[in-house]
């Protein structure tokens, strides 16, 4: 089968998620279905499962949005499971409900997880730290100190300075066995390659 599908979570809410769904054919593919559900830890359905009023001839990319709705809070370990049927294949993807951040994301620090309400942590007080402590010393003062020299006592030379061989010998493994080991996505692994060809 010829067909890419892609699931995200767009919008995490305590008793909803709002996803986004793309299909992308290679060639014209008869798509006979597309369903979505939303799935605990045990498989167990938290909503109605969703059939996505798709079906047909499919010649080009198709998106969509859509909201799974459940009675309950969401656990954090809950999933949701695309599925799509074209001619005699089916294609199935699973996406946590939580946000995570992708590997190109997570190397640059692009973007920040939102949090899911207002609330602020505040400071403690200098009684509290006092009280805490006791049990936790390093509270009185984080800083340790430092065991390094003055910053004039050495000058190195960067030229006469030895760098070690971070590069990967034959023998570890390379970029599409950690892809293939981690489940990477398409993108993800073809950053990875990238990555470990500089």
């Amino acid at each position: 089968m010829s067909i890419r599908l892609e699931l995200e979570i767009v919008e995490r809410f305590p008793h909803r998620v709002v996803l986004s769904v793309v299909l992308t054919p290679e060639d014209p593919v008869l798509v006979e279905g597309v369903s979505i559900e939303l799935l605990d830890r045990e498989q167990n359905s938290l909503a109605p499962r969703l059939q996505l009023p798709i079906s047909g001839m499919l010649s080009g990319p198709l998106a969509t949005r859509c909201e799974l709705r459940s009675v309950d809070p969401i656990p954090d370990t809950a999933r949701v499971v695309a599925q799509v049927w074209a001619g005699e294949h089916s294609t199935r993807l699973i996406a946590p409900t939580e946000p995570c951040t992708g590997l190109v994301n997570h190397i640059w620090g692009i973007g920040r997880l939102q949090p899911r309400s207002d609330r602020t942590l505040r400071s403690l007080t200098p009684e509290q730290v006092k009280v805490f402590a006791g049990t936790f010393p390093w509270l009185r003062d984080p800083r340790p100190e430092c065991a390094c020299p003055p910053h004039n006592t050495a000058i190195v030379d960067a030229r006469e300075a030895s760098m070690p061989d971070l590069r990967p010998s034959e023998d570890e493994l390379d970029a599409d066995d950690l892809a293939a080991a981690f489940d990477l996505s398409d993108e993800d692994a073809e950053f990875l390659r990238e990555l470990m060809a500089d």
